[in-house]
């Protein structure tokens, strides 16, 4: 497949844009146009074929004739069109059902409970010029907690990766989604040295995993665990 065929849309700034890249260039997938901001006159620069109203992140296979938006739908359509290994989105049926299963808890779960705090504390105040409400900001922290609890106990269990001993699709979802929560300065290392633990093993499966966060807007320190914790 010549490098033409695919073309992605991707914001760094966004959690399943940041995933979509990571497979993209963990898995040395050829494709264009990584790594741009969406705005009206890059696409027009970039492909006539982009609908504006096409969310991101999206891909158009050329050789396939399609159009393809959502990170779950674009993580799984990779996986088969270019046949990468099988821990990511596993051919035996009972594994994926595993994968599914995370997959349909995260929508509702780990990435609105991340991008709750993201929002209070990063967008609303930065962006928007709108004071921190520290109400809401409590309880969108504890919320964060409970999901938290809920990954180490309900999907990590006693494995290496959310989903089994090996990465899945699911562990990039789940850790970009969480790099919004430590992007707005919430340590979430700190006392759950499992989910610490997690956290390491998929940064080392993602070997681009550092430089593509490092491209984020919000430019704090990026730490897992308080420096506290981390002494």
């Amino acid at each position: 497949m010549q490098s033409s065929c695919l073309e992605a849309l991707c914001d760094v700034n966004s959690p399943p844009s940041r995933a979509v890249l990571l497979l993209l260039k963990c898995n040395n997938i050829p494709v264009q146009m990584l790594e741009i901001k969406r705005t009206p006159k890059l696409e027009r620069e970039y492909s006539s074929e982009i609908p504006d109203t096409m969310p991101y992140p999206a891909i158009i296979d050329h050789e396939k004739r399609l159009h393809l938006t959502g990170s779950s739908a674009i993580l799984r359509y990779l996986c088969a069109r270019f046949e990468l290994a099988d821990h990511w989105y596993p051919r035996d049926i009972v594994a994926r059902a595993k994968v599914d299963e995370y997959i349909a808890w995260h929508d509702a779960n780990t990435k609105v409970a991340a991008a709750s705090v993201y929002k209070l504390r990063i967008v609303q105040p930065k962006r928007m010029h709108i004071p921190v409400n520290e109400e809401e900001l409590r309880r969108a922290r504890s919320r964060l907690d409970h999901v938290l609890h809920q990954l180490v106990v309900t999907f990590l269990k006693d494995k290496d990766f959310l989903c089994s001993n090996e990465i899945t699709i699911a562990d990039v979802l789940a850790i970009c989604e969480l790099a919004q929560a430590v992007a707005s300065g919430f340590a979430i290392g700190d006392g759950r040295p499992r989910l610490l633990a997690w956290i390491e093993r998929v940064k080392g499966q993602l070997p681009d995993f550092e430089k593509v966060h490092g491209s984020m807007e919000v430019k704090k320190p990026f730490r897992w665990l308080s420096m506290d914790s981390a002494m």
